[in-house]
């Protein structure tokens, strides 16, 4: 499966693994929605003073940071592997 330009089958390996193509997509989509959320939340920083300043750059942080982290968690349950897991 190829999506962007990527190639998401594992079978060349030796190991017929593949990812669900709903999950990946469901990961794509959430990167890019937090990735503008909090490029959004920084162009607010850069217009505020004082404490609201503080409070624009750590909601930024938390929400670059979640975004990251559960784009990642996604993936990772998006991987079918034919191996049995424990």
């Amino acid at each position: 499966m190829n999506i962007l330009g990527l190639c998401f089958d594992g079978s060349i390996g030796g190991v017929a693994s593949h990812h669900d193509p709903y999950l990946t997509v469901l990961s794509y989509l959430v990167a890019t929605l937090a990735s503008f959320t909090a490029l959004e939340m920084t162009e607010r920083l850069r217009q505020s003073t004082g404490r609201a300043r503080g409070l624009w750059h750590a909601g930024a942080a938390l929400v670059f940071g979640g975004g990251i982290w559960s784009m990642h968690f996604i993936a990772m349950l998006a991987y079918r592997s034919p191996l049995p897991q424990s």
